[in-house]
Protein backbone atom coordinates (compact mmCIF):
# COMPACT_ATOMS: atom_id res chain seq x y z
CA UNK A 1 0.00 0.00 0.00
CA UNK A 2 0.93 3.31 -0.47
CA UNK A 3 1.49 5.98 1.49
CA UNK A 4 -1.31 7.92 0.52
CA UNK A 5 -3.81 5.25 0.52
CA UNK A 6 -6.42 5.23 2.83
CA UNK A 7 -5.36 2.14 4.56
CA UNK A 8 -1.70 2.38 5.68
CA UNK A 9 -0.38 -0.60 7.46
CA UNK A 10 0.26 1.64 10.78
CA UNK A 11 -3.40 2.61 10.91
CA UNK A 12 -5.55 0.86 13.71
CA UNK A 13 -7.72 -2.09 12.72
CA UNK A 14 -10.27 -0.18 15.95
CA UNK A 15 -9.59 3.06 14.09
CA UNK A 16 -10.79 2.02 10.41
CA UNK A 17 -13.45 -0.41 11.77
CA UNK A 18 -14.51 2.79 13.66
CA UNK A 19 -14.29 4.75 10.53
CA UNK A 20 -16.38 2.17 8.80
CA UNK A 21 -19.10 2.25 11.25
CA UNK A 22 -19.65 6.36 11.08
CA UNK A 23 -20.14 5.61 7.55
CA UNK A 24 -22.24 3.30 7.43
CA UNK A 25 -24.59 5.17 10.07
CA UNK A 26 -23.77 8.15 7.90
CA UNK A 27 -25.43 5.81 4.63
CA UNK A 28 -27.66 4.48 6.95
CA UNK A 29 -28.81 7.70 8.08
CA UNK A 30 -28.67 9.26 4.70
CA UNK A 31 -30.67 5.88 3.11
CA UNK A 32 -33.41 6.27 5.93
CA UNK A 33 -33.48 9.62 5.12
CA UNK A 34 -33.68 9.10 1.59
CA UNK A 35 -36.55 6.68 2.34
CA UNK A 36 -38.33 8.99 4.52
CA UNK A 37 -38.43 11.58 1.72
CA UNK A 38 -39.66 9.28 -0.70
CA UNK A 39 -42.58 7.95 1.50
CA UNK A 40 -43.26 11.37 2.53
CA UNK A 41 -43.44 12.90 -1.26
CA UNK A 42 -45.52 9.54 -1.85
CA UNK A 43 -48.06 10.38 0.91
CA UNK A 44 -48.45 14.54 -0.08
CA UNK A 45 -48.49 12.81 -3.76
CA UNK A 46 -51.16 10.42 -2.87
CA UNK A 47 -52.81 13.36 -1.00
CA UNK A 48 -52.53 15.46 -3.71
CA UNK A 49 -53.95 12.27 -6.45
CA UNK A 50 -57.04 11.57 -3.65
CA UNK A 51 -57.66 14.59 -4.08
CA UNK A 52 -57.39 15.62 -6.90
CA UNK A 53 -59.88 12.08 -7.78
CA UNK A 54 -62.25 13.65 -5.25
CA UNK A 55 -62.76 16.98 -7.37
CA UNK A 56 -63.04 14.68 -10.46
CA UNK A 57 -65.53 12.86 -8.55
CA UNK A 58 -67.43 16.04 -7.15
CA UNK A 59 -67.16 17.27 -10.81
CA UNK A 60 -68.64 14.22 -12.47
CA UNK A 61 -71.64 14.29 -9.71
CA UNK A 62 -72.17 17.55 -10.30
CA UNK A 63 -72.16 17.38 -14.34
CA UNK A 64 -74.51 14.12 -13.32
CA UNK A 65 -76.89 16.12 -10.93
CA UNK A 66 -76.72 18.98 -13.69
CA UNK A 67 -77.78 16.80 -16.72
CA UNK A 68 -80.15 15.17 -14.02
CA UNK A 69 -81.66 18.63 -12.94
CA UNK A 70 -81.54 19.14 -17.09
CA UNK A 71 -83.36 15.80 -18.22
CA UNK A 72 -85.90 16.14 -14.98
CA UNK A 73 -86.12 20.70 -16.25
CA UNK A 74 -87.26 19.09 -19.71
CA UNK A 75 -89.49 15.82 -18.77
CA UNK A 76 -91.48 18.71 -16.64
CA UNK A 77 -91.49 21.47 -19.97
CA UNK A 78 -92.85 18.15 -21.69
CA UNK A 79 -95.03 17.56 -19.92
CA UNK A 80 -96.44 20.90 -19.06
CA UNK A 81 -97.08 21.47 -22.98
CA UNK A 82 -98.42 18.11 -23.17
CA UNK A 83 -101.01 19.74 -21.11
CA UNK A 84 -101.32 22.53 -22.68
CA UNK A 85 -101.65 20.41 -25.76
CA UNK A 86 -104.64 18.67 -24.17
CA UNK A 87 -106.42 21.68 -22.68
CA UNK A 88 -106.42 23.43 -26.00
CA UNK A 89 -107.34 20.40 -27.44
CA UNK A 90 -110.42 20.44 -24.88
CA UNK A 91 -110.92 23.93 -25.58
CA UNK A 92 -111.15 23.65 -29.07
CA UNK A 93 -114.06 20.47 -28.93
CA UNK A 94 -116.04 22.86 -26.33
CA UNK A 95 -115.81 25.44 -28.59
CA UNK A 96 -116.44 23.05 -31.70
CA UNK A 97 -119.52 21.82 -29.69
CA UNK A 98 -120.96 25.07 -28.83
CA UNK A 99 -120.90 25.85 -32.51
CA UNK A 100 -122.85 22.82 -33.34
CA UNK A 101 -124.97 23.61 -30.94
CA UNK A 102 -125.45 27.56 -31.71
CA UNK A 103 -125.74 26.21 -35.49
CA UNK A 104 -128.34 23.87 -34.22
CA UNK A 105 -130.49 26.09 -32.84
CA UNK A 106 -130.45 28.84 -35.63
CA UNK A 107 -131.23 26.07 -37.84
CA UNK A 108 -134.25 24.95 -35.49
CA UNK A 109 -135.37 29.18 -34.82
CA UNK A 110 -134.62 28.93 -38.88
CA UNK A 111 -137.23 25.84 -39.19
CA UNK A 112 -139.78 27.28 -36.87
CA UNK A 113 -139.33 30.78 -37.84
CA UNK A 114 -140.46 28.96 -41.45
CA UNK A 115 -143.35 27.02 -39.84
CA UNK A 116 -145.02 29.93 -38.37
CA UNK A 117 -144.23 32.29 -41.40
CA UNK A 118 -145.55 30.20 -44.65
CA UNK A 119 -148.81 29.34 -42.59
CA UNK A 120 -148.99 32.95 -41.65
CA UNK A 121 -148.06 34.25 -45.49
CA UNK A 122 -150.30 31.98 -46.84
CA UNK A 123 -153.04 32.74 -44.57
CA UNK A 124 -152.94 36.75 -45.35
CA UNK A 125 -152.33 36.37 -49.00
CA UNK A 126 -155.81 33.98 -49.02
CA UNK A 127 -157.51 36.97 -47.24
CA UNK A 128 -156.02 39.38 -49.42
CA UNK A 129 -158.05 36.91 -52.34
CA UNK A 130 -161.02 36.99 -50.50
CA UNK A 131 -161.19 40.78 -49.76
CA UNK A 132 -159.66 41.60 -53.34
CA UNK A 133 -162.90 39.27 -54.72
CA UNK A 134 -165.32 40.98 -52.09
CA UNK A 135 -164.71 44.45 -53.00
CA UNK A 136 -164.36 43.29 -56.50
CA UNK A 137 -167.78 41.83 -56.22
CA UNK A 138 -170.37 44.85 -56.77
CA UNK A 139 -167.56 46.50 -59.84
CA UNK A 140 -168.57 42.99 -61.36
CA UNK A 141 -172.64 43.29 -60.75
CA UNK A 142 -172.41 46.95 -62.11
CA UNK A 143 -170.08 45.85 -65.14
CA UNK A 144 -172.72 42.95 -65.95
CA UNK A 145 -175.79 45.41 -65.85
CA UNK A 146 -174.03 47.67 -68.07
CA UNK A 147 -173.30 44.77 -70.74
CA UNK A 148 -176.99 43.82 -70.63
CA UNK A 149 -178.19 47.50 -71.14
CA UNK A 150 -175.61 47.96 -74.02
CA UNK A 151 -176.91 44.84 -75.54
CA UNK A 152 -180.46 45.76 -74.90
CA UNK A 153 -179.99 49.38 -76.23
CA UNK A 154 -181.33 50.30 -79.94
CA UNK A 155 -179.17 52.03 -82.05
CA UNK A 156 -180.66 55.32 -83.41
CA UNK A 157 -176.96 56.17 -84.90
CA UNK A 158 -175.57 55.03 -88.40
CA UNK A 159 -171.62 54.67 -87.41
CA UNK A 160 -170.83 51.42 -86.18
CA UNK A 161 -167.96 52.94 -83.74
CA UNK A 162 -170.32 55.80 -82.70
CA UNK A 163 -173.41 53.32 -81.86
CA UNK A 164 -171.37 51.77 -78.77
CA UNK A 165 -170.15 54.94 -77.92
CA UNK A 166 -173.77 56.26 -77.64
CA UNK A 167 -175.02 52.89 -76.19
CA UNK A 168 -172.39 53.72 -73.04
CA UNK A 169 -173.28 57.25 -73.03
CA UNK A 170 -177.15 56.21 -72.97
CA UNK A 171 -176.48 52.98 -70.15
CA UNK A 172 -174.42 55.49 -67.99
CA UNK A 173 -177.12 58.00 -68.02
CA UNK A 174 -175.71 60.60 -70.63
CA UNK A 175 -177.44 62.89 -72.85
CA UNK A 176 -177.42 63.19 -76.46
Amino acid sequence: MTENSPLKGSEDPKAITKGLREGLTAIRTLFIATVALLITLFEKASKVFIQWRGDLKIQADNRAATIKEEERNKREEERIAQEKAKIAEELRAEEREIRSEERKLRLLKRKSVIKFIYPVLAAISTASLVVVATRLAPISKWSGSQNECIATTIDFADAETDSIAYKVMRCNGGHD
